[in-house]
């Protein structure tokens, strides 16, 4: 099967869960053949996973190109000969679109079905016109700074703020305008986000099977960043409005909607009430193989381990403030960060933080790092401290390796780690500090028993063996779904 599968800022440029998921799946499937359309911000990045035969990766910068068609240069996507923008085409199809999309974003009105018809008229418009000239036009920027100056939070705009206004619009709605191959069997989104926007419309467009995953709660995570980053109320509003309109499409038009954990499922169905009837859970896996126990390791001492993105959402705040109290009690811990620091001003906080706490000594940032396993066997213990998750795999790998493992009750975190003492509420650094305590002063023989019933939890319920034989299942049944969702 030939299957679009879709990615915002993950695969194959960043490291991270979902990046390893489409590894998992490009890898682990090779009879079917991929086309990643990995949604970017900018054109000047590095890939970082070797590209597998079966698969060719499509960037979608939102920033730094003009058009999208000159980031495109590969055979079996559709050639396109763009018109210039005429006053009728924007007229009669641009701007009434344009219009119903401002009503989203400054009022949060209008169904899933009408929002689903706004974004296949843009498509439709890219597929012969100049969408960014389109855009452009003084018809458009009179109908945004009309509609601004009419909302009584917006009318006082600064012409900076509308112009971030105008150009954001353009940059989101560019993966509409992305020319599909022609030989597609299935459409799968990695997320209910931007790049869903390419399924959405092959879905509407051709009747494309349309499968949709999420790994954390992307809605939220993105309303806590706007919040998180102080974003000027104006790009707050007009994003936080445009998100919640892209994910009430995507699950509105999913044929096959498959979280990663059981929390998603109950989040997805709050958004909206029909998606259980078109839900099943597909938890992430791991290779068990490979993240094995090593028997003759030495013991590293008291020594607690977090593996991940460096990132806000990890709340490794709480974390520090949390081995501040495990250091009273066990002089000689020490923590080891291992993961990518995309976040300079975070990681400075962090390391601030630390040294005001008088820790800095006793935590070291180790960056990015090729070999999880390795860093996971560095310590007695896995700590995650997050405040949001999905199905984070670190977690997976540290107990199909056998650690003893801390984290925070977010996200489907409780689905893996049964509930007990060393599952904790976020954001409270006295109950992880006190479930950290406790590990790091266990005999051997306590933490090899907590690590074995770890790795059995693992074995039997998330191996990537089984992840794997689920989506290929959907993908074969998803030829079933084409053309009986309409917008």
């Amino acid at each position: 099967m030939k299957i679009l599968l879709t990615a915002e800022g993950t695969y194959p440029f960043t490291a991270g869960g979902v990046s390893t998921w489409c590894e998992q799946l490009l890898t682990g499937l090779p009879d079917h053949e991929f086309t990643v359309l990995a949604v970017i911000a900018n054109p000047h990045v590095d890939y970082l996973y070797p590209v597998p035969a079966n698969t060719r990766i499509v960037p979608v910068p939102l920033w730094g190109i003009e058009n999208i068609e000159e980031y495109i240069p590969l055979p079996g996507f559709a050639r396109r000969k763009l018109w210039p923008t005429g006053r009728g085409p924007v007229q009669a199809r641009l701007l009434p679109a344009l219009d119903e999309l401002l009503d989203t974003m400054l009022l949060r009105v209008g169904t899933p079905e009408r929002i689903a018809a706004c974004l296949l008229e843009f498509a439709d418009y890219a597929a012969r016109w100049d969408l960014r000239r389109a855009l452009r036009t003084p018809a458009a920027w009179g109908l945004i700074t009309d509609r601004l100056r009419a909302h009584p939070l917006f009318r006082m705009s600064s012409l900076e703020g509308v112009i971030s206004c105008g150009q954001s619009i353009y940059r989101y709605l560019l993966p509409v305008a992305v020319p599909l191959p022609d030989d597609l069997d299935v459409a799968h989104a990695s997320a209910a986000a931007f790049c869903a926007l390419p399924a959405v419309c092959a879905r509407l467009q051709r009747g494309l099977p349309f499968l949709l995953t999420e790994h954390g709660v992307y809605l939220r995570e993105r309303v806590l960043t706007l919040v998180r980053e102080g974003t000027p109320t104006l790009q707050k509003v007009l994003l936080g409005n445009f998100y919640r309109a892209i994910v009430e499409v995507s699950y509105h038009l999913a044929d096959r909607i498959l979280p990663v954990c059981g929390f998603n499922a109950v989040w997805e169905a709050r958004v909206d009430p029909s998606t259980p009837q078109r839900t099943r859970v597909i938890h992430n896996g791991v290779p068990t193989d490979r993240f094995a126990p090593r028997e003759d390791a030495p013991d590293p001492g008291p020594v607690a381990v977090f593996v991940g993105r460096v990132d806000p959402i990890k709340d490794l705040e709480t974390l520090l403030s949390a081995f501040a109290v495990v250091r009273r009690a066990i002089p000689d811990a020490r923590l080891e960060i291992w993961g990518p620091e995309s976040d300079p001003d975070y990681s400075a906080l962090l390391r601030e933080q630390a040294a005001t706490m008088g820790i800095d000594t006793a935590v070291s940032f180790h960056g990015k790092t090729s070999r999880p396993i390795d860093a996971l066997h560095r310590g007695r213990v896995f700590v995650q401290s997050s405040v949001s998750e999905g199905m984070p795999f670190a977690l997976l790998e540290a107990m199909s390796c056998g650690r003893p493992v801390v984290a925070t009750a977010v996200g489907g975190v409780p689905e893996v780690l049964e509930p007990g003492p060393f599952l904790v509420q976020p954001q409270d650094p006295r109950s992880l500090a006190a479930a950290l305590t406790t590990v790091l002063g266990m005999s051997t023989a306590e933490r090899a028993e907590v690590g074995a019933a770890n790795r059995r939890r693992i074995v039997h319920h998330f191996e990537e063996g089984q992840m794997l034989a689920d989506y290929a299942q959907e993908y074969e049944q998803a030829q079933t779904y084409a053309g009986l969702v309409a917008a």
